[in-house]
């Protein structure tokens, strides 16, 4: 299986360094606009953008840091865990450890899950995963802002 994983990457960086043509100009035109709007725009989601990194053929051509980040900073890198996890998974159910992604996740922690709350119950690794649980979810207001469900759960402890 690793030896599967590692080949499969390796074909698809080498398609990617022989299919893409990046037009540079436009690469640094999107940077510009994009740098601009994160600086200058006053809707508060921006306020939460920590870093811009743009490297291209192993080179950096962009990086800049925002509200108070800096390249030493520790940042929370949330969402690209579950590609990790769900590689994780792959392997998981190719060893026979889960027998798939349908499975409730309430199987595997049930201190989580209450029997008077079925639809929670039927949450499975997919829907995780794929972050399609269809639970309400607030984030993009700032961090500060009591009804931040990003900032509730991570000051949760939990």
């Amino acid at each position: 299986m690793k030896k599967a994983i590692v080949f499969m990457f390796g074909l698809l960086a080498a398609a990617n360094a022989f299919c893409q043509k990046i037009d540079k100009a436009k690469l640094d035109s999107a940077i510009i606009v994009a740098d601009r709007i994160i600086t200058t725009d006053k809707r508060v989601f921006f306020k939460n953008v920590e870093s811009i990194i743009v490297n291209l053929q192993g080179n950096n051509r962009f990086a800049k840091y925002y509200n108070g980040f800096s390249k030493d900073s520790l940042h929370h890198i949330q969402s690209q865990t579950k590609s990790v996890v769900s590689l994780l998974m792959g392997i998981a159910i190719d060893k026979g450890f889960i027998k798939d992604e349908n499975e409730p996740v309430s199987r595997y922690f049930p201190q989580y899950f209450k029997k008077e709350d079925p639809l929670k119950s039927s949450v499975t690794i997919k829907h995780l995963l794929t972050m399609s649980a269809g639970f309400k979810w607030e984030e993009m207001t700032s961090s500060t802002d009591p009804g931040n469900d990003n900032m509730n759960m991570f000051n949760s402890g939990d």
